[in-house]
């Protein structure tokens, strides 16, 4: 998926994916097969983590949602000090100027410290609608680490939704709105290069899925 901001370069995916192979060929190779999946053409949910004040993912996720080919619309919070942190009413009105019907299908955890944070709630919250067909909206650099982590939140609770996968492709020159490392452009291919290291970092507490787990689960959406 192109983000929804009119590009002022190139695309950023290959780059991006460079910077995952770059921890390990394993981790490069997982992490293409999540960037490069194609979600289905409906379902029950789609999902998208908010944060760095990137209104993109927001949009990107209403607009698959919005053509009722999926029923619900889950959207964890963002970091309660970072400085676009809207509230469930405000998320609301922006879904509604985005083209949003059916409100009363949107799920919205209120804010959310880490991405595990966000994936523990995905995960309850897809069993919980009994989802059939899951698919997670983020951007490219964040995508991988996210989804990832989504399976172990998974595996942990015992209840693995079939989860797809629909990335954001930044332009090269894009920069996130909101600072998080001062004096550095924020571009989608330095972010890859922050996320990338903290897949193997985190997957020994089992906060994030392992290389078998995840490939298993990516295996698992063949026979959807």
């Amino acid at each position: 998926m192109k983000d929804v901001l009119t590009p002022q370069s190139s695309s950023s995916r290959e780059k991006v994916l460079e910077q995952f192979h770059k921890v390990s060929p394993e981790i490069g190779a997982l992490a293409r097969r999540t960037v490069d999946m194609t979600p289905p053409d409906e379902g029950e949910a789609v999902a998208v983590f908010l944060g760095l004040g990137e209104h993109a993912r927001l949009e990107a996720a209403v607009r698959m949602w919005r053509d009722d080919a999926y029923r619900h619309l889950l959207i964890g919070g963002v970091n309660p000090g970072e400085q676009d942190h809207p509230s469930r009413d405000e998320l609301l009105g922006r879904i509604e100027a985005l083209g949003g019907t059916h409100l009363e299908n949107v799920r919205v955890l209120p804010e959310a410290r880490h991405t595990k944070d966000q994936a523990d709630w995905l995960a309850a919250t897809a069993s919980e609608l009994e989802t059939k067909r899951l698919v997670l909206v983020e951007p490219d650099y964040h995508l991988p680490r996210a989804y990832a982590t989504t399976v172990a939140s998974m595996n942990t609770q015992g209840k693995v939704t079939p989860m797809w996968a629909s990335g954001i492709d930044y332009p090269l020159d894009f920069e996130t709105p909101e600072p998080r490392y001062p004096g550095v452009r924020q571009t989608p291919v330095f972010m890859a290069g922050e996320d990338a290291p903290r897949i193997p970092l985190y997957q020994p507490n089992g906060h994030v899925a392992s290389n078998e787990a995840l490939a298993k689960h990516l295996d698992l959406l063949k026979k959807q």
